[in-house]
């Protein structure tokens, strides 16, 4: 059995929303030709409480990244390819705009073209997140079903 509380990682590096709308994606992503499904029935599955996957879906609905019907047959389902899904994309959707100006060490203003060598590191981290966000997709954060990554 896989538990979508386990993808809680991102929880950790991100907000409850974006580790939310991951969880909620993944099980979409492997019942891709189930659909649709009820909000209820995604808390349920994901471990999240009703009303907040409720807000989180129709915030993807939104963003195009789910569709939605209503009614007792209607439901969400992914509205492409899990595989055409980035992280980027949902952490556009959930987090705050990231600002890149404001002083790391918490100076009132970055001073611009004389960065700090803090700064330097700091840009060169978020050039990995960014390829991060940007390469990873909801596809290759399904969880395996026993556990073990491919390579085991």
């Amino acid at each position: 059995m896989i538990f979508y509380s386990e993808i809680k990682w991102a929880e950790m590096i991100f907000s409850k929303g974006t580790g939310y709308a991951l969880r909620a994606l993944t099980f979409l992503a492997e019942r891709v030709d189930e659909g649709p499904f009820l909000s209820s029935v995604i808390a349920e599955n994901v471990d999240v409480p009703g009303p907040t996957v409720s807000k989180i879906m129709n915030r993807l609905a939104a963003k195009g990244i789910v569709k939605s019907v209503s009614g007792p047959k209607g439901g969400f389902w992914l509205s492409k390819d899990p595989g055409l899904i980035s992280m980027l994309d949902i952490f556009e959707i959930f987090e705050p705009p990231r600002t890149f100006s404001e002083c790391l060490l918490g100076h009132p203003e970055c001073p611009g073209t004389q960065y700090c060598t803090l700064h330097l590191r700091w840009l060169e981290a978020q050039k990995h997140i960014d390829a991060f966000l940007e390469n990873t997709t909801v596809a290759d954060i399904i969880p395996f079903e026993d556990g073990l990554s491919p390579e085991n």
